[in-house]
């Protein structure tokens, strides 16, 4: 083994420098990921198939609300955009720190801060989850209009 490098499920890169190569290839992934999104271009197939609102429906309208500068219709729009947006952020550059330091973005749970995101990200989830039921249940104001 090379001294310094971490072996992960044998995912051990040999040529130096490799890790943070595919850390950048990672993090190149996830800006592509976020075009359709920054873009405003992101639609809901759910939506679009079903026409029932899934549980992150509206939260690109919410986000490019808020970037806009209209803080009372983005929390109407989905009022998790922001803890969504956040634990998002942390995942992804979590997820990279990972792959920088291990060589893959699969040993994210063998970092604090992967551990750290991994669960954030998870009660946000969760959040939305609630927040969709209960709006399909008519609170918060009812379904958001897809």
């Amino acid at each position: 083994m090379t001294e310094g490098v971490i072996s992960v499920g044998g995912a051990s890169p040999a040529v130096p420098g490799a890790r943070k190569l595919r850390a950048a290839g990672v993090a190149l992934a996830w800006g592509l990921a976020c075009l359709p999104v920054v873009s405003g271009r992101a639609s809901c197939p759910m939506a679009e198939i079903f026409g029932v609102p899934c549980p992150g429906c509206g939260m690109t309208r919410a986000i490019l609300l808020l970037g806009r500068g209209d803080v009372s219709a983005s929390l109407q729009m989905h009022p998790l955009a922001v803890p969504s947006l956040l634990a998002s952020l942390l995942f992804m550059v979590a997820t990279v720190w990972a792959t920088a330091r291990l060589g893959t973005p699969t040993a994210l749970w063998k970092t604090s801060l992967g551990r750290a995101a991994l669960v954030t990200f998870a009660g946000v989830q969760v959040a939305i989850l609630g927040l969709w039921v209960a709006r399909m249940l008519g609170g918060f104001g009812g379904s958001v209009p897809v």
